[in-house]
């Protein structure tokens, strides 16, 4: 009788022994995971943090300068264009003119709305040097305002992706690098067009 007594306590000793360090195991277990998961969340919000600093407040002067040269820019494409869209006798220059004014009008559009956000007044015209251009597209004979358009949309294309490829690496602003970036391949579907009418007027 006293060795079944004596048994039966060593297994319920056993028992409890065996249970406390599993509920111990348990909830070390659940405080590693809950102190990993707050670090997480501590990380996560420091990221976004910085990256809404990075976005917001004043934008550097290298970054409104592109701002502003991007805007004059696409006001040049637009005005060009619409010159075009009226003198232009080629059917693919024609064509080529009205896209520029959809697909500039359009980014022009969606700079403006970035330009306010960081407090930068965009350019309603276009730059001096621009405007000795338009006058002399203007100017041009019919004869040779196809290829003086097209001439003038080569030279700009190709200075315009220059400057919203260096912005897309270079600008501090988070917000004005990704404009730029998201821009670049319609500029160079622009070119590539540009190319291909050349080589057929």
């Amino acid at each position: 009788m006293k060795k079944t007594y004596l048994a039966f306590a060593l297994a319920a000793t056993t028992f409890v022994a065996c249970d406390s360090g599993t509920s111990s195991g348990t909830a070390d277990s659940t405080t590693s995971a809950t102190d990993s998961g707050n670090s997480l969340n501590t990380m996560t919000t420091t990221d976004t943090t910085a990256t809404s600093s990075a976005s917001a407040g004043p934008v550097s002067d290298m970054d409104k300068q592109f701002m502003m040269e991007a805007g004059a820019g696409g006001n040049t494409e637009v005005m060009a264009s619409k010159v075009a869209v009226e003198r232009a006798t080629n059917p693919r220059v024609k064509a080529f003119a009205n896209m520029m004014i959809s697909d500039h009008t359009k980014t022009n559009d969606e700079l403006k709305s970035l330009a306010s956000q960081k407090s930068v007044t965009l350019p309603d015209s276009v730059m001096e040097k621009q405007h000795k251009e338009l006058d002399d597209l203007r100017k041009e004979s019919a004869k040779n305002f196809d290829k003086a358009y097209m001439k003038m949309m080569d030279k700009d294309h190709k200075e315009t992706i220059d400057k919203f490829q260096m912005a897309s690496e270079k600008c501090d602003n988070t917000d004005i690098r990704a404009f730029a970036s998201k821009t670049i391949p319609a500029l160079k579907m622009h070119k590539d067009s540009v190319d291909a009418i050349q080589k057929a007027l």
